[in-house]
């Protein structure tokens, strides 16, 4: 893709954060993201048919690069197996570290996009790319295999409110980026894996 390509569907882009910052996705028109992207009819019907094909173009890059993002980062894994507490605290400072950074990158589209505004398709999408993730992850973190959480409702529970509480903690750290910093949430993330509810609130309060 030449540089005129990129820098015209970047410009496309921000028009759609500045059109979500005041209103919702679902109510939103394409006149309204070609006026805020100052650009012409013409270049954005050059590169997208509509609205939709637009938006199912910025969610793929998404998701393909969260993706690709969480392979890498699960490669600092290979030499665990059953971590300790201990171990995976220290694992939070190396197996998100190329996620967090493309999410720092990309902060201003995934904030609107998963705002209330956004469209709750990508939240769920991402919500799914966690779970295969954590299934991915399990072998090198837990004592157990994937087919194993997939078996037994038990783990499927505990996967959920790891899963949940990991992306909550996200979101929170990209609506506070003024005051959280990656390592901050490199350490909340550490803590959520290995703590209580009621240990963290302790921790919390002292």
């Amino acid at each position: 893709m030449d540089v005129r390509t990129i820098n015209t569907k970047n410009r496309i882009l921000n028009g759609l954060i500045k059109v979500l910052s005041t209103q919702k996705l679902s109510e939103c028109r394409t006149i309204d993201i070609i006026n805020q992207a100052e650009v012409s009819k013409k270049t954005f019907y050059n590169y997208f048919k509509n609205k939709k094909d637009f938006i199912h173009w910025v969610e793929t890059n998404i998701l393909t690069s969260l993706k690709n993002a969480l392979q890498k980062d699960r490669t600092s894994l290979e030499d665990t197996h059953n971590a300790s507490e201990q171990k995976i605290m220290e694992l939070a400072n190396s197996a998100f570290n190329v996620t967090l950074k493309y999410c720092d990158d990309h902060k201003d589209t995934l904030v609107v996009l998963l705002s209330d505004n956004g469209d709750i398709n990508l939240y769920h999408a991402i919500i799914n790319l966690a779970n295969d993730e954590f299934l991915e992850r399990a072998p090198y973190l837990f004592n157990t295999t994937r087919a194993e959480i997939q078996k037994i409702p038990l783990y499927k529970f505990f996967q959920t409110l790891y899963v949940d509480s990991i992306i909550r903690l996200l979101l929170f750290w990209l609506n506070h980026r003024s005051t959280m910093s990656i390592d901050d949430d490199k350490y909340l993330a550490g803590l959520i894996q290995t703590k209580s509810n009621i240990q963290l609130m302790k921790s919390l309060a002292n």
